[in-house]
């Protein structure tokens, strides 16, 4: 991946100035589902929040439903904040096809850095 996106990352380099419509509600819910059916998020859900459970402190499915909504909350801020960061360094920086070359370029060097990492990794599994 990463040697076919730096092979190609000046192809279709084209700045458009012109806002792409977006579905707001198609965008919500498809992120809805990525976060629900996230492993990560599953093991999170089941191995972190049950610790602060109290049974004697109220209904135990009350309190899981608070917990999470406190969670969801608060992962839906720093999703947002992320989101308009990259909105906003896309829209201000990322205004040539050069640059967008260069973003690209070490997005692809990033890519093939970690697959020689990960090559290296099973090399001295397999050695040791």
């Amino acid at each position: 991946l990463g040697i076919q996106a730096w092979r190609h990352r000046r192809v279709h380099l084209e700045v458009d100035d012109d806002e792409p419509s977006i579905n707001t509600m198609k965008v919500l819910r498809e992120g809805f589902v990525v976060g629900i059916t996230n492993p990560k998020t599953i093991i999170f859900f089941t191995a972190v929040i049950p610790q602060f459970v109290r049974p004697d402190a109220g209904p135990v499915t009350l309190q899981l439903l608070i917990f999470i909504l406190v969670f969801e909350a608060i992962a839906l801020m720093s999703d947002s904040a992320w989101g308009v960061l990259a909105a906003t360094v896309l829209r201000n920086w990322v205004q040539s096809a050069q640059r967008l070359a260069i973003v690209v370029a070490i997005g692809s060097l990033m890519i093939v850095g970690l697959g020689l990492w990960l090559l290296g990794s099973a090399i001295a599994a397999m050695v040791a």
